[in-house]
């Protein structure tokens, strides 16, 4: 083993480490990104990605590019973090944030790219880009964020701020341990100039159903009418979905709506939408969403007996639950149907 590295980078994870910044400009491409270089530099045990690519409105960006970790326990318990450094800089925070910044300038980054790639799904879960001039600010902010549940004694089983991560800053796109991690777990999501790469518009002809398009019923917003135009740069926010989810129900169906009484069944990709029962606002789980036909997901949405309707798709779905007791603890269908996808 090279002399300072630490013993949990095993041959395999940095060989996966290896595969998954090979992947990295292929994710930028596959949305609508232009891929002009791709350097790495330093050991293997130690490399840094910076890729500089051109936005679909011509704008020059520059990212240095940030490996989630994860850590997947008993089902459906992802923890998924990115390390702004291994350690501080003489174990001050504040001189550790401002080298951050520092390497900003040098190397006129525009971005942090921050992205999780999952070995056994095959495909990038997430990817945002961070503006470099906000990283710290982010920073900051989700550790105020796990400080505040921690004083309010409102954290569960937390009792360290994990933005710290021992004596690592650290960034957090997931952890579903407990709901009220989202405090702080949200804070980069719901930051108003980080930019969600999985939801780019992908360029046309590419058909993969690897974003949200079609899961999220209030997405379809077409013009009234234009033959041309220029191009403007669109934000879009909304509840993070998990890819995984999205895949397995898709798959579970076989391409059969999974409304009983339905079962419209088509062999091409893409027939399906997946809906959530209670609202992506509320869970985003396999035992909570189904695969349903177009003309099923609107009546999900818009029919006059919907309720009726969700109620009958929940007991459809609550079959996959591995949990005997679900019923005893179900959750309550929301009153509103408008953030249901």
């Amino acid at each position: 083993m090279p002399k300072g590295v630490r013993e949990f980078r095993s041959s395999k994870s940095l060989a996966d480490e290896k595969v998954v910044r090979g992947r990295i400009a292929g994710l930028l491409e596959s949305h609508g990104l232009v891929v002009l270089s791709d350097k790495r530099k330093g050991p293997a045990h130690a490399q840094s990605q910076i890729v500089e690519f051109r936005s679909s409105e011509g704008l020059a960006l520059k990212a240095l590019v940030r490996l989630c970790w994860t850590r997947r326990g008993t089902e459906h318990q992802d923890i998924s973090a990115a390390q702004l450094t291994s350690k501080l800089k003489n174990g001050d925070v504040e001189a550790t944030l401002e080298q951050i910044e520092r390497r900003n300038e040098r190397e006129a980054l525009t971005h942090h790219l921050i992205a999780l790639y999952d070995l056994d799904y095959g495909d990038f879960v997430h990817a945002l880009l961070v503006p470099a001039d906000q990283l710290t600010l982010i920073w900051r902010a989700q550790r105020e964020a796990a400080e505040r549940l921690i004083a309010t004694s409102n954290s569960g089983s937390m009792k360290k701020n994990p933005a710290m991560n021992g004596n690592s800053p650290t960034i957090w796109l997931e952890d579903v341990r407990d709901s009220r991690r989202d405090a702080y777990t949200g804070v980069p999501w719901n930051w108003p100039e980080v930019i969600n790469v999985m939801e780019l518009p992908r360029p046309s002809g590419d058909t993969s159903q690897r974003g949200d398009t079609l899961d999220d019923l209030d997405a379809w917003k077409g013009d009234l009418g234009r033959d041309a135009g220029l191009k403007a740069a669109q934000q879009r926010s909304g509840y993070r979905r998990n890819g995984r989810v999205r895949d397995e129900v898709r798959q579970r169906a076989k391409g059969m709506c999974e409304r009983p009484g339905c079962r419209a069944h088509r062999d091409y990709p893409g027939f399906l939408d997946v809906h959530h029962i209670l609202g992506i606002a509320t869970s985003d789980r396999v035992w909570t969403c189904v695969a349903l036909c177009p003309n099923c997901h609107r009546e999900a949405h818009y029919a006059q007996d919907r309720d009726a309707l969700n109620i009958e798709l929940r007991d459809y779905a609550e079959r996959f639950h591995n949990d005997g007791n679900l019923r005893s603890k179900r959750t309550r269908l929301p009153n509103a149907t408008a953030n249901r996808s």
